[in-house]
């Protein structure tokens, strides 16, 4: 993804110790997390874009950003049915939450639930299925 085309500010949505959670927590619960992205100018909002950061005990990070150098691993894209219009300063908010769907394990369910600037008339609710 070109950082050009990122329109709003990122929100950090979820941290994991993957030290001590365990593979039954995040087969039985999936990750869910809350995120605000706030828009940095007048444009079309076509979906979003999905990163991860992973931090070693060693210092060494492994972050597939679009900010960031490019790695064999790369971002997300979770295109939206409908373009919306953003302006300045214009606030997307919801959950987001990342299951593993039973009969497929390595494949990603994501449910992503938002409205724009607190408004219940814009609510999306979207799932969107990642196979591996």
């Amino acid at each position: 993804m070109d950082p050009k085309c990122i329109i709003t500010r990122d929100s950090e949505i979820a941290t994991l110790d993957l030290a001590t959670v365990s593979p039954n927590e995040l087969t039985e619960h999936g990750v869910k997390g809350s995120f605000a992205l706030e828009s940095m100018g007048t444009a079309d909002l076509r979906g979003f874009v999905i990163w991860f950061t992973v931090e070693f005990p060693d210092g060494d990070i492994l972050s597939t950003s679009p900010y960031k150098k490019p790695t064999h691993w790369q971002q997300s894209l979770l295109y939206l049915s409908e373009t919306l219009s953003l302006v300045q300063d214009d606030v997307l908010s919801g959950e987001i939450h990342f299951t593993h769907p039973t009969e497929a394990p390595r494949d990603l369910a994501i449910n992503i639930d938002f409205v724009m600037n607190n408004s219940e008339e814009t609510r999306v609710k979207r799932t969107y299925r990642l196979s591996s």
